[in-house]
């Protein structure tokens, strides 16, 4: 390809960045089954990503100086910066103003409560086993506030960018890559939601993991084995996360060592979990297996005898319901679908994908708390598989420059796969945001007038009065736990319960059940209504102290 003149090269860019957003609003306006099939949507915005970073590459690897991709860089790195802004900001925004669903923060702001009054949290740990929440426990020596721990989750998932920036850097002799495996990080919907509904330490994976493999490819080893154990510390599911990367260490890598001890660390995790921990505070062992099909026992064994005497069925339950081949096409095509230019890279994925897949409930779905996981070893997986590639002679060949082509393809399809079809949450288009959850209408935001009058019945309800509120207002109530529950539940017995009408209705729910909820309490007779106004609504128990 012949360099041609800099305003053709200037249109026919202009063109490759604006025809997703024209194909985009085509699925707006006209209906037709083509425009809105989203495979044919990823094989137009792949096609386009692949055209697009091939005349990049074609067009500047021949310049005599380094301005052009320099100024490439200084772009990925602004985007970089403007979007961790963009999400840091709207991530406490939609907290403060109660759009996020606050999904367990409350949960984790009582484990905290309790961890640092140094209580084990029994209940928590029949669940899971999240030892990483020991570092934050400190903070609530100091300030015992749920909000403060979505703060904590942004600024640690947001830094996951340095990590794979270095590791672009010095691993793959290219910013340009780290760069664009940076956006690509930050741009996927899958984990922008998990960052921005609610709190889960699962958050904090994808960058301890990014740091982990960083040491590992600087052989710094003891940083290494420190950053594995933190891994594991982050929940009891990275302990098969951790033997699939010691076997890819051991056998595709060559490093037999480092492979044993990394699956042996793994193994001693899962043991120590799920035989000693689980069963300890819950008798019947971790309660979340029943999402998961098996046969003739329980656990990973019941769920391999499945896949061994029932092996379609097996094959069935993942890509059933069809929402799995959404998953599968969203987590793989914001990173370009790489990692399968190296197929053994894909066993680093594969625990990870198939607890999504496998699962009967919301996991199997991009989104939320459960795609990180598969986000952090995607990440790592792509990586291995660039290393790989790029070592090629002939892709440098075809390209002119694989580093550029590599760097130009992973952030145009995280761009377009995520801001237009993708998830979602913090798209720049209004219109592209969609959700996958039955949460009712999603553009549903309380007024200015109702945040401001809840904040006044908050903070006039007594102190020591015991309150019942929805998910989202619960975190925003600062009084001991032990004061503050959910709604609803039966028998009502707390001194006051507060209802904000203007709320979404939280993940899995709609306002039926807070209306009945509401009926329910009106007709009691131990409850008298002393607030209806903007959608607020306040009950006091009658014979109150408070």
């Amino acid at each position: 390809m012949k360099n041609i003149s800099a305003p053709l090269n200037i249109a026919v860019s202009i063109l490759f960045l604006v025809f997703p957003f024209l194909y985009f609003y085509l699925r707006i306006w006209h209906r037709h089954s083509i425009f809105t099939n989203e495979l044919f949507t990823y094989l137009i915005i792949a096609v386009l990503g692949i055209l697009f970073s091939l005349f990049i590459a074609r067009q500047l690897h021949n310049k005599t100086g380094d301005e052009s991709r320099n100024g490439l860089l200084l772009i990925f790195a602004g985007m970089i910066i403007f979007y961790s802004l963009f999400l840091f900001l709207i991530i406490v925004s939609n907290y403060n103003r109660m759009v996020s669903q606050s999904i367990d923060v409350q949960h984790y702001h009582v484990q905290l409560w309790k961890l640092s009054e140094f209580t084990i949290p029994s209940y928590n740990w029949s669940q899971h086993f999240e030892p990483i929440l020991f570092f934050i426990t400190p903070i609530y020596w100091l300030i015992k506030s749920a909000g403060i721990l979505m703060i904590i989750q942004a600024i640690v998932f947001i830094s996951g960018v340095i990590p794979i920036y270095l590791t672009g850097k010095k691993h793959l002799h290219s910013r340009l890559i780290g760069l664009s495996l940076a956006f690509s990080y930050l741009a996927f919907g899958g984990t922008q939601f998990g960052i921005a509904y609610g709190f889960h330490p699962i958050m904090f994976f994808p960058t301890i993991f990014l740091w982990m493999y960083y040491f590992y490819t600087q052989k710094r080893i003891k940083l290494y084995l420190l950053f594995v154990v933190l891994s594991l510390f982050v929940k009891e599911e990275v302990s098969f996360i951790m033997i699939f990367w010691g076997i890819y260490l051991f056998f595709f890598k060559k490093d037999k060592t480092l492979g044993l001890a990394t699956s042996v660390l793994g193994v001693f995790w899962y043991v120590l979990c799920f035989s000693i921990i689980f069963p300890k505070f819950n008798p019947g062992g971790f309660g979340y297996w029943g999402q998961y099909t098996q046969t003739n026992g329980t656990g990973i064994l019941g769920i391999i005898m499945h896949a061994v005497s029932n092996p379609l069925n097996f094959l069935k339950t993942l890509i059933t319901p069809s929402f799995k081949i959404d998953t599968f096409f969203q987590s793989f095509g914001s990173f370009g679908f790489l990692l399968f230019l190296f197929p053994p890279s894909f066993i680093i994925v594969l625990p990870s994908l198939l607890e999504k897949l496998l699962s009967s409930n919301i996991a199997a779905m991009n989104g939320t708390h459960y795609s990180s996981a598969l986000t952090g070893a995607t990440l790592i997986a792509t990586i291995e598989a660039i290393d790989k590639i790029s070592r090629k002679k002939y892709l440098t060949k075809l390209t002119g420059n694989i580093h550029l082509f590599i760097g130009v393809l992973v952030f145009y399809l995280a761009l377009f796969f995520n801001m237009l079809y993708g998830y979602y949450a913090f798209s720049f288009i209004p219109n592209a945001h969609r959700t996958g959850y039955p949460v009712g209408n999603v553009s549903v935001e309380p007024s200015d007038q109702n945040l401001l009058l809840l904040s006044r019945v908050i903070d006039a309800i007594p102190k020591q009065a015991s309150v019942s509120a929805q998910y989202q207002i619960v975190p925003h109530i600062h009084k001991s736990f032990t004061l503050v529950d959910n709604i609803p539940h039966e028998p009502e017995n707390a001194d006051y319960v507060l209802v904000d009408t203007q709320l979404p209705p939280p993940v899995l729910t709609d306002t039926k059940i807070i209306n009945k909820y509401l009926e329910s309490l009106d007709q009691n007779k131990n409850y008298q209504l002393v607030v209806n106004n903007l959608g607020i609504v306040l009950f006091k128990k009658i014979n109150t102290k408070f």
